[in-house]
């Protein structure tokens, strides 16, 4: 079941926080500035794939919680875990015709 998830920013600020890292230390940790890290926290802007990855990956955020899924979805998991398996031209390729499919939904069904 799918619900308005709270911002990405809020839950990569809260699991920091759970794991008693700085922004500083997170942000190294990553391989990202500080100031990236900041924007992030601050919904100011979103990440690239390989650093949502590192951020997942180093705080062990459950990727339904990233995508605002309420309840455990086998499904969706393990087709998470086949896009994080991919190399980052073929995961491209697949996100990008996931959101092309996503909108034609959304046109056909009038939203």
């Amino acid at each position: 079941m799918v619900h308005n998830p709270p911002q990405l920013g809020n839950i990569i600020s809260a699991s920091r926080k759970e794991h008693h890292l700085t922004q500083e230390k997170l942000a190294e940790r990553i391989g990202i500035s500080d100031r990236s890290l900041m924007d992030l926290e601050n919904s100011k802007r979103y990440p690239k794939f390989e650093t949502l990855y590192a951020l997942v990956t180093e705080m062990s955020i459950p990727p339904r919680q990233i995508f605002g899924l309420e309840e455990s979805d086998p499904e969706a998991e393990r087709f998470i875990e086949q896009l994080m398996s991919c190399d980052p031209e073929d995961r491209k390729i697949v996100i990008d015709t996931a959101r092309m499919l996503m909108q034609r939904l959304k046109e056909a069904k009038g939203k």
